[in-house]
């Protein structure tokens, strides 16, 4: 059985492939090394399925669209549900809802994530409102924003309609852009003089997978920046940068809110399965079984407490990955772990997932749309 996995990197494979196959020693599992970017690719991620894999991971903004692909290559295929539907009662239930296409399970959830903010300021990281965030920044406080790639702003735009509402309804007018509060918080706190500098610190997996120091999360430590926006795994590059400038500063993770409250937006990560394979009773029963493992308290700690080969006794950084599976947060480790136990917290908010069906048609050229806007007179 051969599968693209998310995140690549190397080692996390490979502890999850010596996991899988120490518990069930009946299966080889091939955990294909891949360019990341081929699963963010429809086309791509659908011919695969047609002719070289068996399960792939993908985000689940693009349930529907790797759909339409499988039909489109030719009469009889499609993306096959799953034999069993995933438990409601063992996942999120933005999980469940992300994985689920015209009623048919087609995805198997596995990680999610959410858009965060990073500070060393508590009153900065544990803003309730848009207003209280804004206020918590001061009139000259800077914010960074991970602003890299198409999805992006869009995704920021999404959230906001859910603060904003509070109806579950995931959706914005892309001509109403200038009278949203994310764009008055990045123009008013991001922006610097006609430009919008919301760079993401510079970041890069090297050949073992782990995640290198470039020092560009220095400015959240000099006074720079008063507060990061992004991911909840951007703290295992964060902590080890803040431990070496701001060592005594103590670093806090809160939900953003873009309203009047916060209602996260998440995004999915799932595994969709081939017609081939689905048509394969062994393939079917394998494939069945190893998003199970990989969903389990087990297979999710390969990639939760992943450390970097590299890491000093003692000075490791988990993952901070988020489970889709409600028992992984039962890790004891979890609450030994002061950042990962309000995590728990944060992700058990229900929210709403991300759309899993036109979002790429939609939104993605919103991003050019809100810098021109960005530049302009207020």
């Amino acid at each position: 059985m051969s599968l693209y996995t998310l995140p690549a990197n190397t080692e996390y494979r490979a502890a999850l492939e010596q996991a899988f196959e120490c518990e069930h020693r009946d299966i080889d599992l091939l955990l294909a090394e891949t360019d990341v970017g081929r699963n963010y690719d429809p086309s791509e991620v659908a011919q695969a399925l047609q002719t070289s894999v068996d399960v792939v991971e993908i985000d689940t903004l693009l349930l529907g669209d790797v759909a339409a692909k499988m039909e489109a290559l030719g009469e009889g295929l499609a993306l096959a549900p799953w034999g069993s539907s995933p438990p409601a009662s063992e996942f999120h239930p933005a999980a469940i809802e992300a994985s689920t296409l015209n009623g048919r399970a087609l995805g198997w959830p596995h990680w999610m994530c959410g858009k965060f903010v990073l500070s060393t300021d508590e009153a900065v990281a544990s803003a309730a409102t848009v207003a209280n965030l804004r206020a918590a920044l001061g009139v000259s406080g800077r914010l960074a924003v991970d602003l890299g790639g198409s999805w992006s702003v869009p995704l920021l735009l999404l959230d906001e309609s859910l603060d904003d509402r509070q109806d579950r309804r995931v959706e914005f007018d892309p001509a109403a852009i200038r009278s949203t509060d994310t764009y008055l918080l990045l123009r008013e706190h991001c922006r610097t003089g006609d430009s919008l500098p919301c760079a993401k610190p510079e970041r890069r997996f090297d050949t073992s997978g782990a995640l290198a120091e470039t020092g560009a999360w220095d400015a959240l430590f000099d006074g720079t920046w008063k507060g990061y926006i992004g991911y909840s795994e951007h703290l295992f590059s964060w902590l080890p940068a803040q431990r070496r400038q701001a060592p005594h500063a103590t670093p806090h993770i809160g939900s953003l809110v873009l309203g009047p409250a916060s209602h996260p937006l998440w995004m999915v990560d799932a595994f969709v399965r081939g017609p081939a394979c689905a048509s394969h009773p062994q393939c079917a029963l394998d494939a069945e079984t190893f998003v199970r493992f990989a969903s389990s308290p087990e297979g999710l700690a390969a990639g939760m407490w992943l450390q970097g080969p590299d890491a000093a006794p003692g000075q490791g950084v988990p993952r901070y990955l988020l489970p889709a599976a409600k028992r992984a947060w039962d890790d004891p480790r979890v609450a030994k772990d002061r950042l990962y136990s309000h995590l728990k917290e944060l992700a058990s908010q229900p929210g709403s997932p991300a759309p899993n069906g036109g979002f790429a048609a939609r939104y993605v050229n919103i991003t050019p749309k809100l810098r021109d806007q960005m530049n302009q007179a207020p």
